[in-house]
């Protein structure tokens, strides 16, 4: 799933540098519903900082200002419990507008990173929202469930190390 904000960058429109939420939006150039010109687009975006498979740190930049095009906050969560070197995820959240929300989607994308056996793809974000086990399943399928997850998490780098 592919989120980004679509910014109409005509100073006569209404519109003008004000958000519009794209999903899935898969084209190289955004247009206002308005006025019809071409405007700018923020996709949400990730990358990991080198190829070691523990995460440390997430970086997450937020506050987009579509006037300057640049994000005017970072947010950084950091395991302290890990020593050593290890690996840094920095991530664009153009969406994201206050640093309580950024401190919690940096958090979620931690704990994420430190479920998943191989790293992300390229601008790839992890899917922190994915529910994987539901209390309203039937015993034996919860049962299932929970074991798939058990060895999922056997196979992470954190379990590993």
């Amino acid at each position: 799933m592919k989120r980004s904000v679509g910014y109409c960058i005509n100073r006569g429109c209404p519109l003008y540098l004000q958000g519009a939420f794209l999903l899935n939006y898969h084209k190289k150039s955004f247009e206002c519903t308005r006025c019809k010109s071409g405007g700018d687009i923020q996709h949400e975006s990730g990358y990991a900082q080198n190829d070691k498979p523990i995460f440390q740190e997430v970086r997450l930049s937020y506050d987009y200002d579509p006037a300057n095009c640049v994000y005017r906050s970072i947010a950084v969560i950091r395991d302290e419990s890990l020593t050593g070197i290890h690996n840094v995820y920095h991530c664009i959240a153009p969406m994201t507008k206050t640093d309580k929300q950024a401190l919690k989607s940096a958090e979620s994308i931690l704990a994420t990173l430190s479920q998943m056996t191989e790293l992300p793809t390229k601008n790839e974000l992890p899917n922190w929202y994915e529910s994987r086990l539901s209390w309203d399943d039937p015993p034996e399928i919860y049962e299932k469930s929970l074991v798939e997850w058990g060895e999922s998490l056997s196979k992470s780098p954190l379990s590993q190390s």
